[in-house]
């Protein structure tokens, strides 16, 4: 089959229907189906995610030396061949939810195989320009994403953003396009489509002419969402830069794979200008919050 589209530099080829991928292509990745859902006998234990209730299924990652096996609740399983570029779907259905686990781990391995770095924050591009929007989980990093959908932006990611630092400047890799929602900062979310609701998060499909293609974008901007009292934005010295990114970075708990990221963190600490936007976790400080991003973008050469 030929590339279907598009999700943080790889170029799905998959008889799989997959909701959320923007237009081009990319270097392949193979998503196929794989044999039984199981972990092997020589499988080693790497790390384990443990279930937080309403935001995520216990995620078990293991290795056997060659490659990668990804355990959702021990129920679906994911097997990653990085030499080959290729994820093997050992589960049921590949139904909206699973796809979003798709798009979680198994490609954030592949992303760090490849060089490149995996963050916890979303991203977006304005007049060409991109942003990482960081915040802890529950802090409005996917409000702030959907509010700026809303302003007429194009959102890379909501919620993990994929980053190249072996450019100059560092590049970001648009990924799903779609938007995880509790609750929508207003009543009728434009140009999106309601793809799957689970009592806990809608996620809203973003429109097919609103997506935009899976090439890199550039980027000139690291926002940090605080909660405070009022709203004002600051600059953030290169150490506290590098002290959250990594905080917000995916890293394999081997020493190695902990150095590549950490240089990876230090790469964007100290090519990119950083703020914090301080404000009260209201909606209805959403709109000064995309006013800042826009300003602080603007400036950006």
């Amino acid at each position: 089959p030929e590339q279907l589209g598009t999700c943080f530099g790889f170029g799905l080829v998959t008889d799989e229907r997959l909701e959320y991928l923007r237009t081009g292509s990319a270097s392949p990745l193979l998503i196929a189906r794989g044999g039984a859902a199981r972990v092997d006998r020589d499988a080693r234990l790497l790390q384990v995610w443990d279930r937080i209730p309403g935001k995520r299924r216990k995620i078990s990652l293991y290795t056997n030396g060659a490659g990668y096996l990804v355990s959702i609740e021990n129920q679906d399983f994911f097997r990653i061949a990085p030499e080959t570029a290729t994820i093997s779907v050992e589960s049921g259905a590949l139904d909206r939810v699973l796809e979003m686990h798709l798009f979680a781990t198994p490609l954030a391995l592949l992303v760090t195989r490849r060089g490149d770095m995996t963050l916890h924050a979303a991203s977006v591009e304005i007049d060409g320009k991109g942003a990482l929007v960081v915040a802890r989980s529950g802090d409005g990093k996917s409000s702030t994403a959907a509010a700026l959908h809303l302003a007429g932006h194009r959102v890379l990611s909501d919620d993990a953003s994929a980053c190249s630092t072996r450019t100059s400047p560092p590049m970001l890799l648009p990924g799903p396009a779609v938007l995880r929602l509790r609750t929508a900062p207003s009543g009728h979310m434009e140009d999106t489509y309601v793809a799957y609701g689970d009592g806990q998060k809608t996620h809203f499909g973003i429109a097919a002419h609103r997506r935009g293609s899976g090439a890199p974008v550039q980027l000139r901007a690291i926002v940090f969402l605080r909660t405070d009292t009022t709203t004002h934005s600051d600059r953030v010295p290169i150490p506290e830069v590098v002290r959250d990114l990594w905080s917000a970075s995916f890293y394999l708990s081997e020493d190695d794979a902990r150095a590549a990221c950490f240089q990876g963190v230090v790469a964007l600490a100290t090519s990119t200008p950083a703020w914090n936007i301080r404000r009260p976790l209201e909606m209805t400080t959403l709109e000064w919050v995309v006013g800042e991003i826009e300003s602080i973008l603007s400036r950006q050469s």
